[in-house]
């Protein structure tokens, strides 16, 4: 052979390894592009003549999951969180000088000071009627005032009731059945002041005959004043709208809340004994603020109406003469 054929079959042998090895290269760039992610592809060799080939995956692996930190002894020292605070009271107008909290059973009324100085036959009253005698006057209605404390989940009762009997030796004795109802706590706030107790602004006149330890009815009930039709008109009307009897302190038998204290409102009946304690009372025309707050029953508190004793007569003695009850029709 000729060194020009020799050249020749080596330049042919040349080429003809370059095609093969670009065609290998062409398949293996293919190959790897339809590979899936993360799972590395295994080329299998050419199999050769009577050997089985297997193909195997290579394991799949997942990105490590962060654990959650243990809690720190810090985090679980830190102190429990305080409880809820209370709803704020969620008040009712009824009137300009009418307000009601059902839900703390409570009534508030707009009064003033009318009185420093003088005898008292009311704590409150309605504007108009017995000012010369009572501490603070009410603008609007008893019947209002009785309406509030039926909203506000109070029981009304009955007010006291008094009269003289006379005995089979000519004296005279008093009987009394004192006023039922709910119990009422009430309380009088002045601008800048601290709430105080009705009867804070009441004492024992000096001219009084003196009692040991004598103290002004505190206890009260809403009694409900009454209803009397006219005989005339036939219209019936709430009789403490047109007395003005709201909170009472002697016994007239008609008060919207009564103190639970019978005591007579005639001198001949039983002395004058509470005033002013003027020192404490505000200054006529003072605008106050007067709470009506329920209260639960306690023993003795609220006594149920008894009924009048008669007197046992002699046969040789002539019938004792009996008064009707004050501020009721028998």
């Amino acid at each position: 052979m000729t060194n020009g054929a020799k050249v020749a079959v080596w330049v042919v042998a040349r080429i003809a390894c370059g095609l093969f090895c670009g065609a290998l290269a062409t398949a293996s760039i293919a190959a790897c592009a339809t590979a899936k992610p993360g799972r590395p592809q295994v080329v299998a060799e050419e199999p050769q003549a009577g050997v089985a080939t297997v193909e195997v995956d290579a394991p799949h692996t997942e990105a490590p999951v962060a654990a959650e930190p243990a809690p720190t002894k810090a985090a679980e020292a830190a102190p429990t969180p305080a409880p809820p605070a209370p709803p704020a009271p969620s008040w009712i107008e009824m009137t300009p000088l009418i307000r009601v909290d059902r839900a703390a059973r409570t009534v508030e009324l707009k009064a003033t000071a009318v009185l420093d100085v003088g005898f008292l036959e009311q704590y409150i009253c309605l504007a108009g009627t017995r000012d010369h005698e009572a501490l603070f006057v009410f603008e609007g209605k008893s019947s209002e005032v009785h309406a509030a404390l039926l909203l506000a989940g109070f029981a009304q009762g009955a007010p006291g009731r008094w009269r003289e009997l006379q005995t089979a030796d000519g004296s005279f004795a008093l009987e009394k059945i004192p006023p039922t109802g709910d119990r009422v706590s009430v309380t009088v706030e002045i601008a800048g002041d601290a709430p105080r107790p009705l009867d804070f602004f009441v004492r024992a006149s000096p001219v009084a005959p003196a009692r040991e330890g004598m103290r002004p009815p505190s206890d009260f009930v809403f009694a409900g004043s009454r209803f009397v039709r006219s005989t005339r008109t036939g219209v019936e009307r709430y009789v403490a709208d047109g007395s003005g009897s709201l909170i009472g302190l002697v016994t007239f038998g008609d008060e919207t809340i009564a103190a639970f204290d019978v005591l007579p409102d005639q001198t001949s009946a039983a002395e004058p004994v509470w005033e002013v304690w003027t020192e404490r009372m505000p200054k006529p025309g003072t605008a106050v603020t007067v709470t009506l707050r329920w209260l639960a029953p306690s023993a003795g508190a609220i006594a149920k109406p008894r009924k009048v004793r008669r007197m046992k007569k002699a046969r040789s003695r002539p019938r004792p003469q009996t008064e009707p009850f004050r501020g009721q029709s028998w």
